[in-house]
């Protein structure tokens, strides 16, 4: 009499477990996890400026190549630094008379991550883009 009960019970909780984690038809479409995204402008001198982009990418599958970022409708190359945890993928717009030399490529679309899984080319939105304050480098450092 008793087992009735238990079996129903155990039932319930296999379906409710399968719903929720979505493993009934459907597979984590997204190879990768971003923590955080922003971007922070900063100021050499009145000539030279530019914008930081950086991205914060964890649980990424290992057969994900990072190719570029699309900012402001400038495709940039993407570059990697390994940390604990994950990876921060940083790439910089210059502007004006930067002494930096960054391959780009004006292409009109929105911003967005270029990734590759087995060569096939992905991308990601980058909709939540967060502005950080100015960093102006063009004053002199106060030594206390």
């Amino acid at each position: 009499m008793l087992k009735k009960p238990i079996f129903s019970y155990l039932i319930c909780l296999i379906i409710i477990g399968l719903t929720n984690c979505q493993t009934i038809g459907k597979k984590n479409s997204m190879p990768f996890k971003m923590n955080f995204s922003y971007y922070q402008p900063w100021v050499m001198s009145e000539k030279e400026r530019g914008i930081d982009i950086v991205l914060r990418i964890t649980c990424f599958q290992k057969s994900i190549e990072f190719d570029s970022i699309v900012f402001n409708g400038v495709k940039l190359p993407a570059f990697i630094t390994k940390e604990k945890g994950g990876i921060i993928l940083k790439s910089i717009l210059p502007i004006g008379l930067s002494r930096i030399r960054i391959g780009s490529e004006v292409t009109g679309e929105p911003d967005q991550l270029i990734y590759r899984i087995k060569g096939e080319r992905k991308t990601y939105l980058l909709s939540n883009l967060k502005r950080k304050e100015t960093i102006n480098y063009s004053k002199p450092l106060k030594i206390k």
